[in-house]
């Protein structure tokens, strides 16, 4: 265990100590991690670290040992290390100096750098989770079973866990440690004070209000240390995520439970929830089937309630995606009063959406937040038209007779992620299995157009992407070309390149033509934008440059269509050219000498026009041209519907 500089405190005993760090550990890095933060510059103690394996936390609590084979779950935290000479050299001391040279694991190191890069985590802590239980393996030693990631144990069923992807595996391992058996959720553990309470409580005669006082000063301290400070931890390429992340977490909110009044403390708000039936049964049996199909493409799923008739307030049923930062959440209701193919409706958040009147009167006020859902809300209705036919309307929620006034669901006026609600007519009796199934599979494929996930990856949330993150661009997309220009046939590609393109495609995530893998203009920018942090989800729909220019214009939040200026002197490096057929970085000054851009290209139409990138110089004329930004803010005035919240 490395010497990490806290002092050990007053506890019962030695456990506690162990647990009280560690748990601030975890505090620290999810704090960071979901801040995008990315560390260049190692100080000497992080090195000592990562060389003995980072920092490891054993599930260990009162006296019992989880145990997965025959060996005790950990796993090793600490932030995302993307320079990649600081990379090489924390895995060489992570193997070299740990014996590791032999692990059956070395096959797969590519893969795991790649991997924690996409979830921004510390490459070399994967390896460190991995190396905990024999090789990957369902048991015994020996090469790694696909897809199958440390012996995590799957409590439900009690049998060995599977899953669909490396990356599905990390973050089963994540949640396995981190979710209610262990560390309890996010939400539990979101402050000193909290996860103090939590391990060194006053009555187990603990000096409580000392430990908060002096571990906070110890986190300012390492906040300092990194050069960050609570006005630059948001400015960072760490993928642009929505405050606190957004990762691959999707909210699924059934609706209605017991016939339920309280009252919001934060707002003053009156809160009244009805059992309506059938309703609330067809909701949850929906949400199981959402879910389901989300899960099976790589997507962390969250529901507001635990069962059919689960008593939750909307604030908690807010505060599940709030503070699990989920990329989007989705209501789910029907209406038996309206018939199911005359009432089909989605209702966004906007901004002057309002409940409440005199003091207790509370506006939606997010223009960001507002502005993805009024965006996906779009995405619903084209999905969920397809399958279920008819005409789905974007309308709004009235409040009715008896409730707080206002034009807002109170579980989407309280959250603070993109929040979609959804209506359908039930008609005068239950609905059909193959209605429910028509309405799921419209939600579900709207959720996975609204937040895709790509092979290896999470959904990208677009909505609070601060940082253009531009030099990063560049520098990626300077690094995986050629700095001179070379006449077509040209197909040997930079070292650093074809590197990444063989990860891209061990991974199953490589983008591009097929005949010469990387010679593909698509394929250069694609790579060069998602592995340079600027944006790791960037052509998420997977296809050529039409799908590509398609991807930028579905995210307007992430990019500024700058049209076609008139000249270069109205570009700036890191700006990126498309048209129907080809696509390129324009570097200017940032770039190489004598030369404005950098592109590739495929074979057209047996002209051998190969070429792998490389420098070249462009005009502006022939392509639209799009920016890297920062959020975009937009409203729309709302309409009337009338609604049950």
């Amino acid at each position: 265990m490395p010497t990490i500089g806290i002092k050990m405190f007053n506890v019962k005993n030695n456990l506690k100590k162990l647990r009280i760090i560690m748990a601030l550990v975890v505090l620290l890095v999810f704090v960071l991690s979901q801040n995008g933060i990315a560390v260049f510059a190692l100080t000497q103690a992080q090195k000592d670290a990562i060389k003995s394996g980072a920092l490891y936390f054993n599930t260990e609590e009162d006296g019992e040992i989880v145990q997965c084979g025959n060996e005790s779950t950990y796993t090793a935290l600490f932030p995302a290390i993307t320079d990649d000479a600081q990379l090489a050299e924390a895995m060489r001391a992570y193997i070299v100096d740990e014996g590791f040279a032999s692990s059956p694991l070395i096959p797969h190191m590519n893969l795991f750098v790649s991997i924690g890069r996409e979830l921004n985590v510390n490459p070399v802590m994967l390896l460190g989770i991995a190396r905990e239980d024999t090789g990957m393996a369902t048991t015994g030693h020996g090469p790694p079973p696909e897809h199958n990631f440390g012996n995590i144990r799957d409590h439900e069923n009690g049998g060995w866990r599977s899953w669909p992807n490396y990356p599905a595996a990390i973050r089963g391992h994540y949640e396995h440690l981190r979710g209610g058996n262990y560390l309890g959720p996010p939400s539990n553990f979101t402050t000193v004070d909290q996860v103090i309470n939590r391990w060194a409580p006053p009555e187990d005669d603990n000096d409580t209000a000392g430990y908060i006082r002096d571990v906070k000063a110890l986190m300012a301290a390492i906040l300092g240390s990194l050069g960050l400070t609570q006005s630059n931890v948001n400015c960072a390429c760490g993928g642009g995520s929505l405050p606190g992340g957004g990762g691959n977490t999707v909210v699924l909110d059934p609706g209605h439970g017991p016939n339920h009044t309280s009252v919001d403390q934060a707002t003053g708000l009156r809160m009244v929830e009805s059992h309506n039936v059938p309703e609330t049964s067809e909701m949850w049996d929906v949400a199981q089937k959402v879910r389901q199909k989300l899960q099976s493409s790589g997507y962390t799923v969250l529901l507001t309630k635990q069962s059919e008739l689960d008593q939750v307030t909307f604030r908690q049923r807010a505060n599940v995606a709030n503070n699990n930062k989920a990329a989007i959440a989705v209501s789910l209701h029907d209406d038996h009063t309206q018939s199911y193919d005359g009432f089909k409706q989605v209702w966004p958040q906007r901004v002057g959406q309002y409940r409440g009147q005199g003091s207790n009167r509370t506006e939606f006020t997010n223009a960001a937040v507002a502005e993805a859902s009024q965006r996906y809300a779009q995405i619903m209705k084209e999905e969920r038209e397809r399958v279920e036919g008819g005409n789905v309307v974007i309308s709004n929620f009235q409040a009715r007779d008896g409730m707080e006034p206002g034009n807002i669901p109170m579980v989407m006026l309280f959250s603070t992620v993109p929040w979609i609600y959804h209506e359908v007519g039930g008609g005068s009796g239950r609905l059909s299995d193959n209605q429910l199934e028509q309405y799921a599979e419209g939600v579900a494929n709207g959720i996975k157009r609204s937040v895709p996930t790509i092979p290896g990856g999470a959904p990208t949330t677009g909505q609070n992407m601060v940082c253009a993150c531009s030099d990063a661009l560049i520098a990626k997309a300077k690094l995986f070309a050629w700095p001179e220009y070379h006449e077509a046939n040209y197909f040997d590609m930079k070292p650093e390149y074809e590197a990444a393109i063989r990860a891209a495609q061990a991974r199953g995530e490589y983008v591009g033509g097929g005949a010469h893998p990387g010679i593909d203009c698509g394929g250069y920018v694609t790579r060069a934008v998602r592995d340079s942090g600027a944006e790791p989800r960037y052509n998420g729909y997977q296809g050529p440059t039409t799908d590509q220019k398609r991807w930028m214009d579905d995210h307007p939040e992430l990019y500024e269509n700058i049209g076609t200026p008139a000249s270069t002197a109205e570009l700036e490096p890191g700006d990126i050219a498309i048209n129907t057929g080809h696509t390129f970085f324009y570097l200017g000054s940032a770039g190489f000498p004598g030369y404005n851009a950098a592109d590739a290209s495929i074979d057209t139409f047996g002209n051998d026009s190969w070429r792998s990138p490389m420098a070249n110089n462009h005009s502006t004329g022939g392509y639209t041209w799009y920016r890297l930004k920062c959020p975009a803010n937009s409203t729309n005035p709302p309409s009337g519907t009338r609604g049950t919240q």
